[in-house]
């Protein structure tokens, strides 16, 4: 770790904006998750910060998470190097740690302790929204069976 920076790797050069540019080569840091708790119904995208430079994999609660994209299975790739996707598998509720770690095996792996919040999907409060802006099956008030169709 840089002592003058507090970042793991080292600072490349100081761009014209002010900007430091990282030379982290290929250190996996996870810094944190972005997004709300997610549910237990799995299937969720959740996006970590932090750098990641060669692909990962994610797990939680010792399940692998997916990557989202058709035919990467579980290995995630950063598009920017910063944020990465993955997708969450069913699990039960509760707060559970993220794990991240090199697609290739190498190195150790590096954990989020209660990074991710699983709570129960009820799907009731989504189902009666759509519903309250749903017209009625059939015209309110009276009406007589030569009415049907």
């Amino acid at each position: 770790m840089d002592p003058t920076t507090g970042i793991l790797g080292g600072v490349e050069s100081v761009a014209t904006d002010g900007l430091l540019i990282l030379d982290v080569g290929d250190v996996v840091i996870l810094w944190g998750i972005n997004g709300d708790p997610v549910g237990d119904d799995g299937g969720w995208e959740v996006t970590a910060v932090g750098a990641f430079p060669i692909p990962v994999i994610f797990s939680v609660n010792g399940y692998d998470c997916f990557s989202g994209t058709v035919g990467d299975g579980v290995t995630v790739e950063s598009d920017d190097g910063f944020n990465a996707t993955f997708v969450v598998p069913p699990l039960p509720m509760g707060t559970y740690d993220v794990v991240v770690r090199k697609a290739d095996g190498t190195g150790s792996p590096v954990t989020l302790i209660s990074g991710l919040e699983i709570i129960h999907r009820a799907f009731t409060t989504d189902l009666y929204a759509l519903r309250a802006h749903l017209p009625p099956p059939r015209a309110v008030g009276p009406y007589a069976v030569q009415d049907e169709e």
